[in-house]
């Protein structure tokens, strides 16, 4: 029995009980050292008092006041011995125990381990339910992974229980990571809505974690109760590949280091018969010879640093392999190769000579030789006609600038001797290359292209125009046909409402034509209202309507329908109805001009046709200026041709209208490379001076998709069947805005994927998205396992900025991407590392908890209940008070 076990406990209050912490035997001790004191003191006054029996009345009452007050003083310390407390112990409280499961991939590595943790915390749980009286205990469960879900929202303790047992998880989870942050704030959120004793069971193993542990940490601590963690895979070996490291940027030609971790785990995983490991590397699908591709059998870890040589441009990759007889373990690595624009030079191409080495790396070559299209940006073709090429190149360069994004720059070079000799860009006519270039390699009318242009003819079918009317309308329709072009259209309606609908100028759409036509009816309806309603009903921009009749047919209002269209007339009698067709037809054109077509109202003599399809001269568009490219040098001998309708005229030969000397074609799909045509030659008047060589290089970079080549970081992340892409966009000026989208678009094995990116918070410039891998069944089945491994899928990787300080131009990045692949375990780890204690201690002290030790019943008493109040520190405080006034009443003396 101590002093305080006699003394405190009578001021128990309502709602606390007043008690003693320590029993021991050091507090007894304590206790009665003081009892023994305090006699002492009983002792020593009451013999001064009467041994000085003559002192004064007043002296005596200070010395026995300074007595009493030691004597309080001492029986303070006595108390305070016991460590005296109030408890508050309330008749009936509410036990909330809030448990968080993860449910991340990494925490089923061992799934015998896992049950077994989790049925030994369910256990202690209900121990701890069982050892609190007057307290009724509910349960939350949290299933969590990359989201969170709640399952159970204070439920029974036998229900909470058997939930946590029966650990099934939950469909809806995304299990690619562990937002443990999102699961402490789903339960601050329950434990908010009622005031009860909430405490936090976590169980996980730390890993993958969307903020790092020690941040978590930092931030929830004050904020909840404690948290009680239960590690899983606490001690399992970590095993594989567990780190690798390249540099995010190199340059093409150097051959950086791959830096790899690798632990062989326990002895149960080396090989059959005592084997090694083997090391396997490869750099974009090729294998890569290794002075060694052999590691000893061992038990530690091993740090390999293996050089890999990089060539090419753009978004590459190294795989390692490291594999015995029983096991394997695989790691893809990311990084951006940099390099110059890469230029196929052909032909009489010295100008290019003036290009600055460190940006540009050319390729000249002698002949036709277009191998290796896939290597580079550009490819210049100086003065060679189309005949110096076999077919079949030809139409691999056109597909590669159609569906590659590879730019064509064409120099046309000095022209011949002869006006009547075709021009170099003139031989380029019937080849694959003539629908992509800015100019038309046949010169015809030197004027703009005209839009495609649609065409309906109105065919009168009644019984006056058999015979020779219905051959005429025939011959017509011919005529028309012989001049549209493929992006042209037409279409042929008959009064009685026959109609080809519509069809294009190709070779198939007017073999349906000349089949219509062949077969057309006589003694329909003469009503040519049928006809002009479906006619109003189909025009468009750039439509020419033909009306082809007698003019025998019923009264009509032409100018309600407001319709622009043509009368040719068969015969030659003039009626009042032709008079009032062919003002009708005037009026029309009058009203509508711009149609690109000639008229002729009143005949239709085959020998004049083409008046009528001969497009409208139009003047042509002034220049484009673009910076860079000067005006200012005399350039002789330019090609004859004109510009398409959607060039761009960066010089034209009388400096402000006229047809261009240089011009280029920027198409709106992503996937197609800009071309560019110089319509005489760059001689040394261009590469002498330094505007000409300006515009030389400038003309090039029109053409590069990846103009701008350090304006991008980038961090893939393999995952297996999907990459994670960081991009962060960089401005050589610190204080430059920087784009406030980014807009990703991967053209990857024939297929246009859109990655969505989002803007990362808290970091200018910088933006994540996913994308999944291509299918690695494309692969053929019959290449060989090799072959299959090394398969890689090449493309390009399209960006397009928005906002302030935005790039104009998408960037186009080439990329070699792998197969997707089937990874196990959590695929945002390379490999098992067991659990994060450190990480998870951190957590658990940060907010009073443990990690793998749950409070003994007593314990939990205190830990989940109000904390009691000490009040030992306040008597020791009266008892130092009390002895300084002892001192004091006595002189300074005992």
């Amino acid at each position: 029995m101590t002093a305080c076990e006699l003394i405190f406990p009578l001021f128990s209050r309502s709602g606390w009980v007043a008690t003693c912490q320590e029993t021991g035997w050091p507090a007894s001790l304590a206790s009665w050292g003081v009892v023994a004191l305090v006699v002492g003191i009983c002792l020593i006054g009451g013999y001064h008092l009467l041994r000085h029996a003559e002192m004064d009345r007043s002296v005596r009452l200070w010395r026995a006041g300074a007595s009493l007050t030691a004597l309080m003083a001492a029986l303070l310390l006595a108390v305070a011995a016991g460590r005296p407390a109030f408890v508050h112990a309330p008749s009936e409280r509410l036990q909330h125990f809030i448990l968080l499961v993860d449910q991340s991939e990494s925490t089923y590595r061992q799934p015998a381990l896992r049950h077994d943790r989790i049925s030994a915390l369910a256990r202690k749980l209900a121990l701890l339910a069982a050892g609190r009286t007057n307290t009724s205990t509910r349960v939350s469960l949290i299933d969590f992974a990359a989201s969170v879900s709640i399952k159970l929202n204070r439920g029974s303790l036998a229900d909470g229980l058997a939930l946590l047992v029966e650990d099934s998880g939950s469909d809806t989870l995304s299990r690619d990571g562990s937002d443990i942050a999102a699961a402490l704030d789903a339960a601050k959120a329950l434990a908010d809505q009622q005031d009860d004793d909430d405490v936090l069971f976590l169980i996980s193993d730390g890993n993958a974690t969307t903020a790092s542990l020690a941040q978590l940490a930092s931030r929830f601590k004050g904020r909840l109760n404690q948290v009680f963690v239960t590690s899983l895979d606490a001690g399992a070996a970590s095993e594989g590949i567990i780190s690798s490291y390249l540099p995010a940027k190199i340059r093409s030609g150097s051959e950086p280091t791959l830096r790899v971790v690798f632990d062989p785990g326990g002895a149960g995983v080396k090989g059959t018969n005592g084997e090694g490991w083997a090391v396997a590397l490869r750099r974009d699908g090729m294998p890569v010879a290794l002075e060694n591709s052999k590691l000893a059998s061992m038990d530690a870890l091993e740090a390999l640093r293996i050089p890999i040589r990089f060539e090419g441009r753009g978004l590459q990759f190294a795989s390692l392999d490291v594999a015995n007889g029983k096991q394997a373990f695989s790691e893809r690595i990311f990084t951006l190769v940099e390099a110059p624009v890469r230029v196929l030079a052909l032909g009489d191409t010295g100008f290019l000579s003036a290009l600055p080495q460190d940006r540009f790396e050319l390729d000249q070559r002698s002949g036709a030789d277009l191998s290796g299209l896939d290597d580079f940006d550009i490819v210049a073709l100086g003065g060679m006609g189309a005949s110096q090429f076999q077919t079949r190149d030809l139409d691999r360069l056109a597909d590669a600038v159609k569906s590659r994004g590879l730019g064509l720059f064409l120099v046309n070079g000095a022209m011949g001797d002869s006006a009547e000799e075709p021009t170099v860009v003139q031989s380029y006519q019937d080849t694959a290359l003539a629908a992509l270039l800015p100019v038309s390699p046949d010169p015809k009318y030197l004027l703009d292209d005209p839009p495609p242009r649609d065409t309906i003819v109105l065919v009168d079918t009644s019984g006056s125009m058999a015979g020779g009317g219905l051959a005429a309308a025939r011959l017509a329709v011919a005529d028309i046909l012989d001049y549209l072009r493929p992006q042209d259209s037409l279409e042929v309606i008959t009064f009685g409402g026959l109609t080809t609908g519509r069809q294009m100028g190709d070779a198939q759409g007017k073999q349906v034509i000349r089949n219509f036509a062949s077969r057309l009816p006589t003694g329909d309806s003469s009503n040519v209202s049928r006809a002009f309603d479906r006619a109003l009903a189909a025009t468009g921009n750039y439509t020419s309507v033909f009306l082809i009749t007698d003019g025998m047919v019923d009264p009509y209002d032409y100018a309600k329908a407001g319709l622009s269209f043509y009368y040719l007339q068969y015969g030659s009698g003039t009626t009042s109805l032709n008079e009032e067709i062919a003002k009708a037809a005037r009026q029309s054109q009058v009203l509508q001009f711009g149609q690109g077509l000639s008229f002729k109202p009143d005949s239709y003599d085959p020998e004049e046709r083409a008046e009528f399809f001969t497009p409208d001269l139009v003047h042509p568009r002034a220049v484009a200026p673009i910076d860079g490219i000067s005006g200012g040098l005399a350039t002789s001998g330019v090609a004859f041709t004109y510009a398409k309708a959607d060039a761009i005229r960066a010089l034209v030969s009388d400096g402000l209208e006229g047809e261009p000397v240089l011009a280029f074609h920027k198409p709106d799909q992503l996937k197609s490379g800009d071309t560019g045509v110089f319509l005489s030659a760059l001689d040394g008047a261009w590469t002498d001076s330094e505007a000409g060589r300006r515009t030389i290089e400038t003309s090039l970079m029109q053409l590069v998709k990846w103009s701008d080549r350090n304006r991008y970081s980038f961090r893939l992340h393999d995952f297996g069947d999907e990459i994670a892409l960081r991009v962060s966009v960089v401005s050589d000026k610190a204080d430059a805005p920087l784009p406030q989208t980014l807009s990703a678009t991967l053209l990857l094995a024939g297929q246009s994927i859109g990655v969505p990116m989002a803007a990362v918070e808290g970091e200018r410039g910088v933006f994540e998205g996913r994308f999944a891998l291509p299918d690695g069944k494309v692969v053929p089945e019959e290449a060989s396992a090799s072959a299959r491994k090394g398969a890689v899928a090449k493309g390009l990787l399209y960006l397009q900025e928005g906002g302030a300080g935005a790039l104009v131009q998408p960037q186009a990045i080439p990329v070699a991407l792998p197969y997707a692949v089937p990874r196990q375990g959590n695929r945002s780890e390379a490999a098992s590392a067991g659990a994060n204690l450190s990480g998870l201690t951190l957590l658990a002290e940060a907010t009073g908890g443990t990690v793998d030790h749950l409070p003994s019943v007593r314990e939990q008493v205190r830990l989940l209940s109000v904390q009691p109040k000490p009040m030992h520190r306040v008597f020791l405080l009266l008892a130092t008070i009390f002895f300084g006034l002892s001192f004091l009443m006595r002189g300074s003396r005992l």
